[in-house]
């Protein structure tokens, strides 16, 4: 779904961390953007799609690794408020070119960045996101 454009939005603003989807790769200084599943859409709403996503940032510089939460809440809280918009996804598959686009009404935190605590020095955050959103039928 969204998770790439979330991640490469995310590399933009947080060069220090090695981003990945759905599972970290590196021991430390890390972004990972994974899809949650989501909530059912009203019968009558059916192209509408109520994805959830969790950022979870992972770093040995504790401070850093609070400011990579914070900077993630405000990246994406409230995106769409002020009018909705579209993202374009694509991305090489085994030599073919997958193309989606999605017009995305509202991204909004589902609470404040969570730390959840630390484990081996490295301290963890969790940031979690509700969108609403409709695949468009045709990408170009």
């Amino acid at each position: 779904m969204i998770q790439l454009w979330m991640m490469d939005e995310l590399k933009r603003e947080l060069s220090h961390l090695k981003w990945t989807i759905g599972q970290y790769t590196a021991s430390d200084h890390t972004g990972t953007v994974y899809y949650e599943g989501g909530r059912s859409p009203a019968k009558t709403e059916t192209r509408m799609r109520l994805p959830n996503f969790m950022v979870w940032i992972r770093s040995s510089d504790w401070e850093y690794a609070e400011y990579a939460a914070q900077k993630t809440f405000d990246l994406f809280h409230m995106r769409g408020q002020d009018g909705r918009f579209e993202i374009q996804i694509e991305q090489e598959v085994k030599d073919e070119v997958w193309r989606e686009r999605y017009l995305v009404f509202l991204m909004s935190a589902i609470q404040d960045p969570i730390d959840m605590g630390v484990v081996d020095n490295i301290n963890t955050w969790s940031i979690n996101f509700d969108v609403e959103l409709i695949k468009l039928e045709e990408a170009i």
